[in-house]
């Protein structure tokens, strides 16, 4: 069976509209931090990853999904935050949702979570899998001090910066990110 297909198509078997479904796709990072406590997604972050087809190899590189947009998918199945197509005629959609289980929800990455993996996002997609993201916007941050820090640049995976008010580097380094599907409710 793919990702992102209904439970009985197997690979090789074309896949109807009624058919396709939606599935959650959690982004999940780690990394290292030194004299860091937190680090997350603004509020309002637009989200770029690279998107391919659910049922084929095409993909689409850099794709941005904004919170605030909402477009009605074709054949009244409600709205998402990004439409588009592949090669082929199907529609392919992508929502940012918040998941209610506890164990998987969306929240900052913390200073106890260093070599584990935590949700920073999700997404309900329709006929395409998320396989890489790119951070497009910068993340927020604040040292074990207290001080925030608002222009975190991790498109290279490390960022550092100094906290002048108490004499101490701080930084975010081997930044990795993963998708992984959803299989609660």
């Amino acid at each position: 069976f793919l990702p992102g297909r209904a439970g009985k198509v197997r690979a090789g078997e074309p896949e109807t509209e009624e058919r396709a479904i939606m599935v959650v796709y959690l982004l999940r990072v780690k990394a290292e931090l030194e004299n860091v406590t937190a680090f997350r997604a603004p509020s309002g972050m637009e989200w770029c990853m690279d998107l391919q087809q659910s049922d084929g190899d095409e993909v689409r590189e850099k794709v941005v999904i904004d919170p605030s947009e909402t477009v009605e998918m074709k054949g009244g199945r409600g709205t998402a935050n990004l439409t588009l197509s592949f090669g082929s005629k199907k529609e392919a959609s992508v929502s940012i949702v918040d998941v209610k289980d506890s164990k998987v929800a969306s929240r900052p990455y913390n200073e106890e979570d260093q070599g584990g993996y935590v949700t920073f996002a999700a997404f309900e997609c329709r006929n395409c899998v998320p396989i890489k993201w790119h951070q497009l916007r910068e993340l927020v941050c604040e040292s074990t001090e207290g001080k925030s820090f608002d222009g975190v640049d991790l498109s290279e995976d490390d960022w550092c910066d100094y906290d002048d008010e108490n004499d101490l580097s701080v930084s975010i380094s081997n930044l990795e990110s993963t998708f992984e599907v959803h299989k609660g409710k």
